[in-house]
């Protein structure tokens, strides 16, 4: 059944493929402006920025776009899913959406935030600042429990360990009460995030009675099934000596601001380490698990605020 389920869904390979994405334009065009680009986490979509997006459009006075990136949301299911190709996608992105002169701000949640930091170090493309939430960029030792137990539950529901029925009246909510048990989620924004996976799906409000063969149950918005070396992929970075020269840089001159969430085990306190391909760096703590934007959204939003005004 598994095996059915998935085989539309097989992963073709595709070096470059054309990002999906939301544009909120401010009220009034400035073109001196540096527009600003927002970039989700591993589990995440752009929809997880669409207030956060509209927000800054209106007090920045400036366009923002938020993306999908390859496997997520809206954007063509690809291989290979990996830091150098999905920066690649970014970096196509800005090139045609928004103009590779165009000064750009880059904001990125978790893997979102390391896309974010190779974008930087692009010789194609003018990231003037990016803001990388809870990431760093150096190889990962562990990973947050908060990531672990979540994308267990993902795998429960999408192996049928555990059997949520599409199109029911109380689907939902049965999703809902799946994540809210998972003992790292410590409020409902956190549990809601990674809930949000099948709960953007549309094919899960419908029941499927087309065949003896249909799958009744709910499915998760990426092919995770299709991507069993994720966390691998995911704690890896590359060594960023030995990136095309003619691409990117060593050492990146935008300003970055990172954002630690001191209950993570991401960002190490030697904070040495972040400087040595980005020297001009700083670091915002925040007292919260990695979920930073969930546990603390007014604090996020402020900092973000701030950074982006800071001349």
């Amino acid at each position: 059944m598994i095996f059915k389920r998935y085989l539309h869904r097989s992963l073709s390979y595709s070096p470059l493929v054309e990002l999906a994405f939301s544009h909120f334009k401010p009220q009034e065009k400035n073109a001196q402006k540096p527009a600003i680009l927002m970039l989700h986490g591993l589990f995440g979509c752009r929809k997880n920025f669409h207030f956060v997006g509209k927000a800054l459009s209106s007090d920045l006075n400036t366009d923002v776009y938020s993306v999908d990136l390859r496997n997520h949301g809206q954007s063509p299911l690809a291989k290979p899913y990996d830091y150098i190709t999905l920066t690649k996608d970014v970096i196509h992105f800005i090139e045609r959406q928004m103009g590779p002169e165009t000064p750009v701000y880059i904001v990125g949640f978790s893997l979102g935030g390391r896309v974010g930091l190779l974008s930087s170090l692009s010789k194609k493309v003018n990231i003037k600042k990016c803001i990388s939430v809870d990431m760093p960029p150096y190889p990962l030792s562990s990973l947050d429990a908060v990531l672990v137990q979540n994308y267990n539950k993902m795998m429960e529901i999408e192996t049928r360990t555990v059997k949520i029925r599409k199109g029911t009246r109380k689907w939902r909510d049965e999703v809902l009460k799946e994540f809210r048990n998972v003992p790292a989620n410590k409020s409902n924004q956190v549990a809601l995030y990674f809930a949000s996976g099948f709960l953007q799906v549309k094919n899960n409000d419908r029941e499927d009675k087309l065949s003896r063969d249909a799958d009744e149950y709910i499915n998760y918005s990426m092919p995770l099934l299709e991507m069993p070396d994720l966390f691998q992929k995911v704690m890896e970075w590359p060594d960023i000596t030995k990136l095309n020269r003619d691409e990117f840089s060593s050492v990146s001159r935008s300003r970055v601001l990172f954002m630690r969430a001191l209950k993570s085990p991401f960002i190490s306190s030697d904070y040495s380490l972040l400087s040595k391909h980005y020297p001009n760096c700083t670091v915002e703590e925040f007292d919260t698990g990695h979920v930073l934007i969930g546990e603390a959204p007014k604090k996020f939003y402020q900092q973000t605020l701030a950074f982006c005004l800071d001349e």
